[in-house]
Order: structure tokens, then C-alpha cells, then sequence
């Protein structure tokens, strides 16, 4: 049996625009997009490690936290 996958971009399809849109900003983009765009966006810039580098310098300390709670727990 092969493990679910803890990939966050394998999700995306399943997430409401409306949570999509205010992660836009975290990528630059424009929050005008129409869903499939989002997530090709959020998805390219998970693919490049200075853009993912770049969102990670952007986030409040409370997300930052977050992040590290969340990878914390696998």
C-alpha cells in the first residue's frame, strides 16, 4: 500500500478560491487569478527554492511558527 502523499501542492485543487487567492500574496501574484491559475502559480514557485526562500522571508513570526509546528509534526 503506498503512503498518502504529504505533498501540500497535491492538495490544492481541493481548496476553495477564496483560500486560495490571499496565498497569491505570498507568491507576488495577482489575487485576480482565476483558480487554475493559483495553483499553477503556488505550484511553480514550490518547484524553485529562491522563491520558496523568498515567501519564507515574507511571513509574519506567528507563520513562521506555524511552519515550524506543522513540521514538527511530520
Amino acid at each position: 500500500m503506498t503512503p498518502p502523499s504529504r505533498r501540500f501542492d497535491d492538495h490544492l485543487s481541493s481548496i476553495n478560491s477564496d483560500k486560495l487567492k490571499p496565498m497569491m500574496r505570498l507568491w507576488g501574484a495577482s489575487t485576480q487569478l482565476r483558480k487554475d491559475d493559483c495553483i499553477a502559480v503556488i505550484r511553480d514557485g514550490l518547484a524553485d527554492p529562491a522563491k520558496i526562500k523568498a515567501a519564507l522571508a515574507t511571513l509574519t513570526p506567528l507563520e513562521t511558527n506555524a511552519l515550524a509546528l506543522v513540521k514538527a509534526g511530520g
